[in-house]
């Protein structure tokens, strides 16, 4: 069966575990938390590329040249920093959602100068810099996660050199996923509109528009 209302559950309670630790409390009352990966939600809303069909006869095989339903990982990463932090937060001002959270510490200093830097010359309005900056950290603190035990720190000053020769629809490597976050979020695009489900470069920054910023990274994405 479908185990999202228990991952949801497990994710809530390890939620107030690190309030716990850090205020003392496990209450959230009065507090923002921003969760930084989409699951189920992602694949299904983030389009294009898809992962492939799995083949009917062998499931740990994958049918060449297929599409199912679920967006791929490094898609759904893509979209949580494109479109869904994003909406999260300016439309969850009259919901109290909005960012109202003391000053970002506890990051490098390297760190949070260099997103800072490029999230400052992505957007011109303080609101958009903002919710830019701390989406950045936010993927630079998951591809840290994601990292495992690879020996390489994760840094958004040095992406991956990586580039795959086709599209990866599996989850990417920590230092890739914290790029493709760290692109979606410096992407310039509305988050009004949603992307089009057959067209992967619509409402997006990509290659085909020559745009320079806010694409997704090729160390996962193959341009069709």
């Amino acid at each position: 069966g479908d185990p999202s209302s228990v991952t949801a559950h497990g994710v809530f309670r390890a939620i107030q575990a690190s309030a716990f630790e850090r205020w003392g409390a496990d209450s959230l009352d009065g507090r923002t938390v921003a969760i930084q990966g989409l699951g189920s939600v992602g694949h299904h809303l983030a389009g294009r590329p898809y992962w492939p069909e799995r083949d009917p006869k062998n499931s740990n095989l994958f049918l060449e040249g297929s599409e199912s339903w679920a967006s791929s990982e490094g898609e759904s990463d893509y979209y949580a920093s494109l479109k869904c932090f994003r909406h999260l937060v300016i439309e969850g001002q009259g919901m109290n959602l909005a960012i109202e959270s003391p000053e970002l510490t506890g990051y490098p200093q390297t760190e949070f100068t260099f997103a800072k830097s490029n999230c400052d010359q992505s957007f011109t309005k303080s609101e958009d810099q903002e919710i830019c900056l701390r989406a950045s950290l936010a993927g630079y603190t998951a591809g840290r996660i994601f990292k495992g035990m690879a020996s390489k720190e994760i840094s958004l000053k040095t992406p991956t050199t990586n580039v795959v020769s086709k599209l990866d629809f599996r989850h990417p490597a920590g230092q890739c996923r914290a790029d493709t976050y760290f692109q979606g979020a410096l992407c310039r695009v509305t988050y009004r509109d949603r992307k089009d489900k057959d067209d992967p470069n619509y409402n997006t920054c990509n290659e085909k528009n020559n745009d320079k910023v806010g694409i997704r990274p090729r160390c996962w994405y193959k341009p069709s």
